[in-house]
Parts: structure tokens; sequence; C-alpha cells
């Protein structure tokens, strides 16, 4: 099983997109699951009848899904489907869910949203490494003005980056 959070959505769904296509190079089963809907969560735990691949079964809304069937599941020696529970923002820590989910964090990635007075440096470092994976360089100071000018959404930043590229 495994969690992923955060209020940096761009960061969080792209982290989803590429373990999705890692995944299903390797050959997985990759699915959406909704977490409101328990009968879709156990048939993706159980895989199917006619299993052939691994599974990776990407669940929206998990904070639906019972605890006591993401804990059985959690304790299962050598599943047949992975859980990646995907969580929009951060979950109450003072819920069940919430214990539930800090007690996994060994198997937990987030991206938490920086303080607002943080937000501009995570934005500069943002676009120096965006820039990166396009194989351009750019300095600090450079990405520091891009983001006093354009502000310090990672979406808008990613849109600015790919037209420099």
């Amino acid at each position: 099983m495994l969690i992923v959070s955060g209020g940096q959505e761009l960061l969080r769904r792209r982290f989803l997109l590429d373990l999705r296509a890692t995944q299903a190079a390797e050959g997985w089963t990759v699915e959406d699951v909704d977490g409101t809907d328990r009968a879709a969560v156990l048939d993706a735990i159980d895989g199917g009848m006619f299993v052939q691949t691994k599974m990776l079964a990407v669940v929206s809304k998990p904070h639906k899904v019972g605890l006591d069937l993401l804990e059985a599941h959690f304790k299962e020696k050598d599943p047949v489907t992975t859980l990646l529970l995907h969580i929009e923002g951060e979950p109450d820590g003072r819920t069940k869910f919430g214990k539930f989910v800090k007690a996994m964090a060994g198997f937990h990635r987030t991206f938490p949203e920086p303080n607002q007075w943080k937000a501009p440096e995570v934005a500069a470092e943002f676009v120096v490494e965006e820039l990166g994976r396009y194989g351009k360089t750019l300095g600090a100071d450079m990405a520091g003005a891009l983001v006093k000018r354009v502000g310090s959404d990672l979406g808008m930043l990613a849109f600015e980056c790919l037209k420099i590229a």
C-alpha cells in the first residue's frame, strides 16, 4: 500500500502519472478506483478471477474506504494488488483515517504546500528543476525574477518554463 497526498497538486499529479507509466511499462495493470464504492475497492484488491499480472489500483477518496479493509490489505503478505491512496490535500491528523496515514509514514509520499513566506523560494527552485527537465539551465536569480513577475503558482510556472524551453 502506498499513499500520496499534499497541497501541491501539480507535483502530486505528476508523481502519479510517472508512477502509473512506470508500473504499466513493467507489465502491471493500472486501474482507477473510487473509494466511495466499497465493492470496486474489494474487486481491485482481489485482482479479479483470472489475474495474469500485478495490479496498481489508484484509489481516489480513500477516506471513504473502511479502515478495516485498508488495514487488512496492508497486513496481507504478497498481495496481487497494490493500493495507491490518492489524497487531495493533507488528511486531518485528528481523525482515525488521519492517524492511519500518519502511521504509514514509510509508505507515504507528500507534496505539502509551502508556507506563504517561503513560497517564492520554493517556486524559484521549481523553475530551475523544471527547466532542467527540458535540458535548459537558468540561474537562481533569473528564476527568482520569473517568480516575482508570474507568481508562485507551480502550474503557471510549469507553463512558462515550457514556453521558455
